[in-house]
């Protein structure tokens, strides 16, 4: 999509403002990440994947007996 400079200006300012409010919201989830990972805390579903979460999701996706 081809915009103008002013719009394309106004775009980065938009995903910079996300990247920092991410960034500063970021702190506020490591008790609940640790509670996940070392203690009995329950993960939450919109929580990252790893590489071998995402390996194991593939893998149950593809032996799904599914119409190409």
């Amino acid at each position: 999509v081809k915009q103008d400079f002013g719009q394309s200006v106004t775009w980065m300012g938009d995903r910079i403002g996300d990247a920092v409010d991410n960034l500063a919201a970021l702190p506020g989830k490591i008790p609940a990440l640790w509670d996940a990972a070392f203690g009995d805390g329950p993960r939450e579903a919109d929580s990252p994947m790893g590489v071998v979460g995402a390996a194991r999701v593939g893998g149950e996706i593809a032996t799904l007996d599914i119409p190409p």
